[in-house]
Parts: C-alpha cells; structure tokens; sequence
C-alpha cells in the first residue's frame, strides 16, 4: 500500500506538475516516464533470468531504499539543478533519477506474485489474491489528495521529503517482519 501510495501520486500527478512548474519542455516529461520504464523493464528483465539465486526478502527490503535514493536525486535535480546546471543537464539527471526509482520498483510486484504463488495454497488463492489486488492500492487515493494538496500550496519540497519517509517506513516494516519471522523460527527450534 505505502509503495503504491507513492508511486501512482508521483507518476500520476507529480511529475506533470513539476514539469510544468519547471517550465520544461514537454519531450522531457516524455523521456523522464520513458527513464522509469526503462527501469522497470530492466529490473524486471533481470529479475526473469537471475531472481531464483536472490533473497526474496532482502530484495523487499532493500528496493524501497532504492526507490527513496531515486526519489532524493529527483528532488535535488529539480530543486537545485537550474541553479546548478542548465537547461538540458539538469532534466536529464531527473530522467537519471527516474530510471534509478524504477529500477527498484518493477522488480515488486513481481515478487509479490511469486511469493504469493509460492505461500498460499491453491483452494484459496482466488480470495487472497483478489484481497491483495484490493489492498494494495487502497492508500492511492489518500497518496493523490496530500500530492494535490502539496502541489497547489507549492510545497512540493514537502511533497518529496513524505515520498521518501513513506518508502522508509515501508522498509521498516519489512525488516520488521524479517525480524519476526527468524523469532518465530527460532522459537520453533
């Protein structure tokens, strides 16, 4: 839910905003979603060939940080960079940015989908995953409200800085879970 929250408000409403706020051109926009979906794709791809050597887990874990460190790039592209650098630099280290939050974000679902397939039994995986389709996006309009609310007070910086503690808390509730989970087998030994 938290994952989603951020992702369908960032690609959804923000970056249109922030483009048009940072009076770019519009091909840039199309390269910064062209920049996620490369990622994605990527990760996904790569997923595919080299996912049954990787922890399941430590890969849940780690890809909302990567998510958060793409995000904090953006934000110092767009925040920082026109000072920085000009015109056609400064987009294309967002775009950067973009593909470094895509490439930790494609890889999710697909690993929810193997690990639901994996850990629930098939008389019930109609109703699980039907519940989990449901849930995991029920955060996603809350996401959108705060984003347009944000946006329109222009306090975009805000914005980012709930993006990215949104996708740390989604870190640590999964460390949280591994740590439950290696007490519970522990306990059992």
């Amino acid at each position: 839910m938290l994952i989603n929250l951020v992702a369908v408000s960032l690609l959804s409403l923000t970056l249109q905003v922030v483009s048009q706020q940072s009076e770019i051109s519009s091909i840039w926009l199309g390269i910064w979603f062209s920049s996620f979906a490369a990622g994605t794709g990527l990760t996904t791809l790569g997923y595919t060939f080299f996912g049954q050597r990787l922890s399941h887990l430590r890969m849940l874990q780690i890809t909302p940080i990567g998510q958060a460190v793409g995000l904090i790039l953006f934000a110092i592209a767009i925040f920082l960079g026109p000072q920085w650098f000009n015109n056609h630099i400064w987009p294309a280290i967002a775009a950067l940015s973009l593909f470094v939050y895509g490439l930790n974000l494609g890889v999710g679902s697909v690993i929810d989908n193997t690990l639901l397939q994996q850990w629930v039994p098939e008389n019930v995986r109609g109703t699980v995953f039907s519940l989990f389709s449901s849930l995991r996006f029920t955060a996603v309009p809350l996401g959108l409200l705060i984003a347009g609310y944000c946006l329109d007070a222009e306090m975009t910086t805000w914005l980012f800085f709930f993006f990215i503690i949104t996708l740390l808390i989604a870190t640590s509730l999964w460390l949280r879970a591994s740590n439950y989970e290696s007490v519970s087998v522990a306990g059992e030994n």
